[in-house]
């Protein structure tokens, strides 16, 4: 009884951490397509995101953009 326990509670711990990761862009991919796009504008800088985080995953390309732009 206590092997059926632990296998499901394993399984539904698996099934977590494997959905998670599919739904998910990890701080790596964020930062590799931010220090793209600032070597594309010509600036120097290097993101900082976690290689450890993952973040909600949005339906659309990641879209980068200046916050202040000049007139």
């Amino acid at each position: 009884m206590f092997k059926i326990i632990f296998e499901t509670f394993f399984y539904i711990i698996l099934i977590f951490i494997i959905n998670k990761q599919a739904v998910a862009i990890s701080g790596e991919e964020i930062s590799a397509k931010v220090s793209d796009w600032l070597v594309k504008e010509g600036v120097n800088g290097t993101p900082v995101f976690s290689k450890n985080s993952f973040f909600k995953n949005c339906n659309d390309e990641i879209k980068i953009e200046k916050f202040f732009k000049k007139s």
